[in-house]
């Protein structure tokens, strides 16, 4: 089937896939209203060990920044796990934070963990955040606590990003709407097509069925030709 043919296709059959496309409107419609967008609110915390002080300070444990070493970015690692942890988002249920929460490392060696809250309103990614901060500190004392860590070496998890709001994220939504109209406008061409098969279909036994009757030379691909011809002009 050519180009032509299947234009001339389509203008037999406009009722069908019009009807077609008006269904998929009506359906983006829906998953317009239906699917909400996100907010997404995270932080970067930096493990940290403590500043120490006393008699011939050295600059190193003056400045914590300058501390940051392979053990830190363990701990980093080691907290992820755990912020990723059923035991964790349990608890975060227990205090009524909502959404999705996961935990992420930083590119490279930097003893960094990345909070991060999908939820439906801004209030609340920025409430699940504030609630996943608490339990990464939490933890991360319990675990320090646990291995009996002297006061003077406990490593510290400090806020270096926090947003002042969360960020719409309106993907899931366009994601939708793309793909019901792409279903959709391609079923609509489909059932005008299926539509003018049934229609030759019907043509072609109706000329069988009457050629039988009247016992004459009558031939159906004949009339489907004609037919063609007649809607073209």
């Amino acid at each position: 089937m050519d180009f032509w043919t299947g234009v001339q296709v389509l203008k037999r059959q406009w009722k069908v896939w019009l009807a077609g496309l008006l269904i998929t409107v009506l359906a983006a419609a829906g998953a317009f209203l239906l699917v909400k967008p996100k907010y997404v609110a995270n932080s970067d915390n930096l493990m940290l060990l403590p500043t120490q002080s006393g008699i011939n300070v050295q600059p190193y444990q003056a400045n914590p920044y300058l501390n940051i070493s392979s053990g830190l970015t363990v701990t980093a690692e080691t907290m992820i796990q755990a912020m990723n942890g059923d035991a964790t988002l349990d608890a975060l249920k227990q205090e009524g934070a909502v959404g999705k929460f996961s935990a992420v490392g930083f590119l490279g060696n930097a003893p960094m963990v990345t909070l991060e809250v999908e939820a439906g309103s801004d209030s609340e990614a920025m409430s699940g955040l504030n609630l996943y901060g608490e339990q990464l500190r939490k933890q991360l004392a319990q675990l320090q606590q646990q291995a009996q860590v002297p006061p003077e070496q406990v490593i510290s998890a400090v806020a270096i990003r926090y947003p002042v709001a969360a960020t719409k994220d309106s993907g899931s939504r366009i994601r939708a709407l793309i793909g019901i109209v792409a279903v959709g406008v391609i079923l609509s061409i489909f059932a005008a097509f299926l539509a003018e098969q049934r229609r030759r279909n019907r043509i072609r036994s109706d000329a069988m069925n009457r050629s039988a009757a009247a016992d004459g030379p009558t031939n159906a691909e004949h009339l489907l030709i004609s037919d063609g011809k007649s809607a073209q002009n």
